[in-house]
């Protein structure tokens, strides 16, 4: 099965959750990709947690929404990929990041970015292979 199955007609007790945290992390290395060629120091800089952070949260929630994941399988997912990704396996971290992008995305901003993270992340699995490449329109719209 290609990670791009795991939408298509599959019962939420079959999900296996590596795969789901394997494609996360592929669509955050190309997201990535142009960003932080252009700012090595982009995941440092808490100022850009709400873009990046609130977009890479609205891939989370598409995948949530789309298998009808729990919130507590929602947030754990989330929090162990932002622990494998982000913060060198410090669980503490992440927990503490999660927590921070949860409620940065109650705002309007985060919100919008999420919302982008969400429908760039659904055309990335239908095959637009350049979809990824709106983080970097959200940082350089952002003048970040």
């Amino acid at each position: 099965m290609s990670f791009f199955n795991l939408f298509k007609n599959e019962k939420k007790k079959d999900i296996d959750y590596k795969k789901i945290y394997e494609l996360l992390a592929i669509f955050t290395e190309v997201s990535l990709h142009m960003p932080l060629r252009i700012n090595k120091d982009l995941l440092q800089d808490k100022n850009k947690y709400l873009v990046v952070f609130g977009y890479f949260f609205g891939a989370m929630d598409y995948i949530s929404q789309n298998r009808n994941l729990d919130d507590i399988n929602t947030i754990a997912i989330f929090t162990t990929y932002l622990s494998t990704t982000f913060t060198n396996n410090n669980y503490k971290s992440a927990t503490e990041l999660c927590i921070l992008v949860m409620d940065l995305s109650q705002t309007v901003d985060g919100g919008r970015y999420m919302d982008a993270g969400g429908n760039t992340f659904k055309r990335w699995v239908k095959g637009e292979s350049m979809a990824p490449i709106e983080l970097h329109k959200l940082l350089k719209d952002k003048g970040v």
